[in-house]
């Protein structure tokens, strides 16, 4: 993905040089000044030398889109297994991000489940998947240093994974304006080893859930 951004970046640099150069000299030449009268044309003339060259740079654009269409597939329609992956629910709220793991036995809306605000633990080397709904209004799951975002509708469940390769604390993001404090919607992505994340939610897990929250859920992992 970022390999895809910065091609695209070096190929429409020499577009954007192109654009600005031809813009100066037209803001210079054709400038009003004395004894200059502007031209008064009437009628359409067909630039036909403009669309081919639109259509060539149009042309350009196929292996692009030949090859983020495998970007796209990876990270959008090969989701990982549920046996395979670390399943974590997100319910976005104004103004906070609920998270809920599933307990030992593996399944969601069963008293050993744990649940938390604005704490996101997951494991290092093993693929995670969010299984998201927004509580009120939308909002968007941003993790930037993972390259992923998604939008968290109300009433309609969406889904993001990642494996993140490397342990750290990194910021979750609401990247959609979901409110007055959209400002201080900000959650935190704690990414460790297995054995860590074990530990954490032992700790956690004596405090239980209110399942007021979460009660809309119902029908377990696949939702």
């Amino acid at each position: 993905m970022d390999w895809l951004f910065t091609l695209m970046t070096w190929v429409t640099l020499p577009l954007l040089a192109a654009v600005v150069i031809i813009l100066l000299y037209c803001i210079v030449r054709y400038r009003q000044r004395d004894g200059h009268k502007a031209a008064y044309i009437t009628g359409f003339r067909t630039p036909w030398g403009l669309t081919v060259l639109c259509g060539l740079f149009l042309l350009m654009e196929l292996p692009f889109d030949f090859y983020q269409e495998k970007i796209w597939a990876d990270a959008r329609k090969h989701r990982p297994a549920k046996g395979e992956a670390f399943v974590v629910q997100v319910f976005p709220e104004q103004f906070a991000w609920n998270f809920r793991y599933p307990g030992p036995d593996g399944k969601f809306g069963t008293p050993d489940d744990v649940a938390s605000i604005n704490e996101l633990h997951v494991p290092v080397g093993r693929p995670v998947l969010t299984v998201m709904r927004s509580k009120d209004v939308v909002h968007s799951f941003f993790l930037p240093h993972l390259r992923v975002k998604q939008d968290v509708l109300p009433g309609r469940t969406t889904r993001a994974w990642f494996e993140a390769t490397k342990t750290g604390e990194f910021e979750v993001g609401c990247a959609e304006l979901c409110g007055l404090g959209h400002y201080r919607m900000r959650g935190y992505l704690t990414i460790e080893e297995p054995k860590k994340v074990v530990a954490w939610l032992e700790s956690q897990r004596v405090y239980g859930i209110d399942e007021s929250k979460w009660g809309y859920w119902t029908g377990g992992t696949d939702d």
